[in-house]
């Protein structure tokens, strides 16, 4: 693989970085909420996605190369999704899918 085909793998757009930026920063704050709440395992695997996130821009020296904002926002779904829900809001969701949908009939 040649250089300029690794490069296109990476967007230089400023809106991408800024994305990019935004996404490092929120792993890292949950990363310091997961090291509060008791949670090293999360914490770690936080630090870890933001690390892998920052590599292309420490490797080419400009912050604005970075991988592209949609694949940051999936590899950091799982880790806001754990520090965003709790069990007072999934059980409230999963309660009030149960209230308003109504049963499943079996005709046979």
């Amino acid at each position: 693989m040649s250089g300029a085909d690794l490069e296109s793998l990476f967007r230089d757009r400023r809106y991408n970085a800024a994305l990019g930026w935004l996404f490092v920063a929120v792993l890292l704050g949950v990363a310091a909420e997961e090291t509060v709440a008791g949670q090293p395992l999360w914490a770690a695997f936080a630090i870890v996605v933001a690390i892998l996130v920052m590599l292309p821009p420490i490797a080419y020296r400009n912050p604005v190369v970075m991988v592209p904002w949609e694949v940051v926002a999936l590899a950091a779904l799982p880790i806001v999704g754990r520090a965003v829900a709790s069990w007072q809001l999934t059980s409230a969701l999963a309660t009030a899918t149960r209230c308003f949908c109504p049963p499943l009939s079996s005709s046979g």
